[in-house]
């Protein structure tokens, strides 16, 4: 395309809109300015194009030029007759891809690996051993809003139980769209090709279906291209789409819209290219870190969806672990529990406030500590999933003697293993994100050189300003100007790092001599083991480096010459002692002015939260999965009406393959026509359920199938001849007891001998109980369906029993049934006020608002949801757990103490289900935060009120915080 005077290019991220302006000069064009806005795609605006208007008005006002027609909208984008626009888009969070898969370990990490390859964002995998239960899977189901779901499991030819299992969650759970309810989802199938007619028939009209070669046909054969490009196309054609006012924008770009992340690997690519280099880079972001690679040309790309730098801070620490982070800062804090207490709260506030930018060194100090382990962390992910982590062979051992054992480590591409590399052969390690950004170059320096840990020589840049995705669709348009801002605009290259091949890094061994030569000047250095050597001065200088015994650098074993404007990094640290007290002495990123003794728990609010009374006049209450309503339309309920529950766990799903098991070949008609049963009938075990007419029936085969298992029929596929059955739930709701040893004839202690099951079993009516008895050549069925909960080998017997409790539906309000759909969701009318808090835990409860005084035992506030205006700590949580306190609504608490009683680190913010004796609403944060003046005023003013305590939190992803639902009704005293 032949292109105009101004390019105006706009990244449209999942929480901010970046738009830059580069004017043509001579050949090339070059960088005047960028500007940012927030991203336009939740209500109350929910369209993209306002997102891009306002960043580029911001601009206008910047430069003092016109960009757009004087008489231009958000709605109507009218760029001036001198100005191209091209963007890339991420909006709305990216790909965001839920993976179903049969085990974590194989189906699921395959399709994890598909999703990662097409630059998705990785919600959640749900496998049959992530150790959820259907419920569980079910309500986190029920949250998510996917842009596109991976399904997959099984070889082809196997076992097809678990794929139906995990089917029939994902129908019952019935996720929506993250834009509108009633938008399809796309759904990928790349599993067992045998369960294709069951997936069909199942999710054709309930999900945009899309069947593809299954990603793992055998245990040792993986397939990932045709999932990924099946999900790089829906991506492109579908999900984009599904931005509100993406598809208006589409008629005001000069060129097609790219995805984000293909825009930073396209101006990786570029990169790789003119530098003819291996290179890593990362953006850590405020959910998410993406990790790029260009490793011996070939590129690799993994979004690591729950680390970052807000959103997802608290999970950072949740899976570095809390000493990791620790083992930094107790150079700087206090070794003592309020500086621990201080830490945790901070990381878990920033989470609920991801605006929050730090107020003093000790808060960007954790936040920098933290970035180090999220882009660790990240850079795990990227390499397992992308690479095979192998060890050299002895001989190479051998020969390489005085390496550093760290070099034993390969890594080769999982699919062409003849491509292989060191870690000392990456050249060049790129940081983006706000955290580098936002930080002075030393401090740029300690995050690059403590997550990526450099080996070799390599140089260490930085994203300025994070405009790569804008420079990747410049490429597709101008690829030498986008070459020209990438070496001149982009990055800021922060220093050269030399980590050195040593047998040992010991302190009293001295490895190294450096001369620098700067305008005929020279300085000479010694280095020793354990030391970190910095030399800032960014001036063009003639470095050389004389290595002595059992030291050397690549395949430098004397001395090694180059010349950089760099500054120099000679790290030469054990690196499994190492101290942040290093790092502090050299680099002194840090001048720590403020009192640590006197911290701050002071954070900004998000200005999209309201914590002002709303009034309320619905209520909706859903079951996880469709279950028995107990209430009708325009029903008086209160709160202790049971209004629904799920007395059984979700009916399992049996698939009898009838034709496979008979080893015939036969047309649909014939099978259509053999089969006994329909749609909706019940049969029971053994029952004869297919036969194959005389006339055509084959000499030497069996022509008669028996069903094995009993059942309600669900399916028949006449295609393949399955045949799905669904669980007769007949369940023995009593414990039932089974006289074993007086039906075999034998002695009660013998019993355990000859039973097939074990206490914990499920147990079908019909299963038989034992082996065959040698004296009676008898066999003992069971009489029901349940749980074996007791062996007992004094009286010969074993007891089954259904012991699960079914899960109740409390109102605990007052109102009106609206409505009741599909046997699952019920809409209720209420006249209400509600009330914001910041997080939730436990299950949602109802009572009388009380307030807390320390003058009264808190046995005496009886059941009622209590008013504690206080910080809640562990002992006061104690107490109340002793008394029959229905719910507390308190300011604050610390991220400890919370962790511990619900006994789970919260990681990713999707609380509200916690089983923990009662609800707790927290309205300002974690630590010692006091409430607001105002909240607690408000709050006070309805003492003796009725209140509804709804616990659901979800931090990103479709923001839902906690609801505390004041009621006009008040206890009668």
């Amino acid at each position: 395309m032949e292109l105009k005077n101004y390019i105006v290019i706009t990244d449209i991220g999942s929480t901010t809109t970046k738009a830059v302006l580069l004017r043509k000069k001579d050949e090339f064009f070059e960088l005047l300015d960028y500007e940012t806005y927030p991203t336009t795609v939740e209500k109350p605006f929910e369209d993209v194009k306002i997102g891009v208007y306002e960043s580029i008005k911001k601009l206008e006002n910047k430069l003092n030029v016109s960009i757009l027609e004087q008489n231009c909208s958000p709605h109507n984008l009218c760029f001036n007759s001198d100005y191209d626009y091209l963007t890339t888009s991420s909006a709305g969070g990216g790909l965001q891809i839920l993976v179903i898969g049969l085990t974590k370990n194989d189906s699921a990490y395959s399709a994890e690996r598909a999703a990662f390859g097409v630059g998705g964002v990785l919600l959640d995998t749900l496998a049959i051993d992530d150790k959820r239960s259907a419920n569980e899977q079910m309500r986190l189901l029920s949250h998510l809003h996917p842009d596109i779901i991976l399904f997959c499991g099984g070889i082809n030819g196997g076992a097809m139980f678990g794929v139906i299992r995990l089917a029939e969650i994902l129908k019952l759970s019935n996720p929506s769209s993250k834009f509108s309810i009633n938008a399809k989802i796309p759904l990928v199938y790349a599993g067992n090709i045998d369960a294709q007619p069951f997936i069909i028939s199942l999710f054709q009209n309930k999900f945009d279906l899309y069947i593809v070669d299954n990603l793992r046909p055998t245990m040792k054969e993986e397939n990932l291209k045709p999932a990924s490009d099946m999900i790089h196309k829906l991506f492109m054609e579908n999900v984009m789409e599904q931005a509100p006012g993406y598809h208006e924008l589409k008629s005001f770009v000069s060129d097609d819209i790219i995805p984000t992340p293909t825009g930073v690997l396209l101006a990786l690519k570029l990169l790789s290219e003119s530098q003819n280099k291996n290179i890593i880079a990362f953006d850590i972001g405020g959910a998410t870190t993406d990790f790029f690679s260009n490793i011996m040309g070939k590129y690799y790309r993994t979004v690591s969806a729950n680390y970052g730098m807000s959103y997802s801070i608290a999970n950072v620490m949740a899976d570095s672990g809390f000493d990791t982070i620790w083992n930094y800062l107790k150079y700087i804090f206090p070794d003592n529990s309020d500086s621990k207490n201080y830490i945790k709260d901070y990381i878990a506030n920033k989470m609920l406030n991801p605006e929050h930018i730090p107020i003093d060194e000790y808060q960007s100090v954790i936040e920098l500590i933290t970035a180090i382990q999220a882009i660790l962390l990240s850079k795990k992910q990227h390499f397992n999933m992308n690479f095979n982590i192998k060890r050299i062979g002895f001989l190479d051992k051998i020969k390489n003697i005085d390496r550093d054992p760290f070099y034993d480590t390969m890594y080769c591409d999982k699919v062409i293993s003849k491509y292989a590399f060191k870690i000392n052969d990456l050249d060049i390690m790129i940081g983006a994100g706000g955290i580098l950004s936002h930080t002075t170059k030393e401090q740029a320096i300690i995050i690059m050189l403590e997550s990526l840990s450099p080996e070799g020589i390599t140089e260490i840049w930085r994203d300025k300003h994070f405009i790569t995705p804008h420079i990747g669709k410049l490429t597709t348009v101008d690829k030498n100007s986008a070459m020209n801002l990438l070496n001149n605009n982009c990055f800021e290259k922060l220093a050269t790092v030399i980590r050195p091949n040593c047998k040992t890094f010991r302190k009293d061994k001295k490895l190294l001599s450096v001369s620098i030569e700067i305008d005929d000047q020279k300085e000479m250095f010694e280095i020793w083991g354990d030391d970190l050597f910095y030399y800032p001065d960014d001036s063009y200088k003639s470095v050389t480096i004389s290595f002595f015994k059992n030291c050397s650098l690549n395949e430098f074993k004397e001395t090694f010459v180059f010349k950089t404007s760099n500054a120099i990094i000679i790290d030469t640290r054990n690196r499994n002692k190492t101290s942040f007290s290093k790092i502090l002495e050299v680099f002194k990123p840090y001048h720590f002015i403020s009192d640590r003794n006197e911290l701050q728990y002071s954070f900004k609010n998000n200005q999209k939260e309201s914590l002002t009374l709303t009034d309320l006049h619905e209520n909706n209450i859903s079951l996880p999965y469709p279950g028995d309503i107990f209430v009708k339309e325009y029903e008086n309920i209160s709160p202790d009406t049971i209004i629904a529950e799920n007395k059984f766990e979700p009916p399992k799903l049996f698939v009898v393959n009838v034709i496979s098991n008979l080893n015939l070949i036969l047309s649909p008609e014939i099978i259509e026509a053999g089969f006994l049963v329909k749609i909706g009938d019940t049969i029971t075990a053994q029952q004869k359920i297919f036969t194959i007419k005389s006339d055509i029936a084959f000499i030497g085969f069996s022509t008669e199938f028996y069903c094995p298992v009993r059942g309600i029929v669900e399916k028949i596929n006449y295609e393949t001849g399955i045949v799905i059955l669904r669980e007769i739930q007949d369940y023995a709701l009593k414990p039932k007891i089974i006289n074993i040893a007086n039906k075999l004839k034998i002695k009660p202690r013998h019993i355990k001998g000859y039973l097939t099951k074990r206490i914990g079993d499920f147990v079908y009516l019909g299963n038989a109980l034992t082996i065959l008895s040698h004296d009676k050549m008898k066999i003992v069925h069971s009489e029901y369906t349940g749980i074996l909960t007791d062996i007992d080998t004094k009286k010969g017997t074993v007891t089954i029993f259904y012991d699960k409790k079914p899960s109740q539906l409390k109102s605990n309000c007052y109102g009106t049934v609206k409505s009741v759909k599909d046997n699952k969701d019920i809409c209720l009318n209420i006249d209400a006020k509600m009330i914001n808090g910041k997080i939730g835990f436990g299950k949602d409860n109802g009572g009388y608002l009380k307030i807390y005084s320390k003058n009264i035992n808190i046995e005496e506030f009886g059941q009622a949801i209590l008013l504690y205006p206080f910080t809640l700590d562990s002992n006061s949580l104690k107490k109340i757990c002793d008394s029959n306190i229905k719910g507390v609504i308190c300011p604050s608490i610390h991220y400890q103490d919370i962790s511990q009683f619900i006994n789970k680190e919260i990681g990713v913010a999707l609380t509200g289900e916690e089983n923990i004796p009662f609800p707790i609403i927290i309205t300002e944060g974690f630590g010692q935060i006091p409430f607001k003046n105002d909240i607690f005023q408000l709050l006070k003013n309805y003492e003796d009120n009725f209140i509804t305590l709804k616990t659901q939190t979800q931090i990103r992803a479709g923001v839902k915080r906690p609801e505390i639902i004041i009621y006009n009704i008040k206890q009668n005293l």
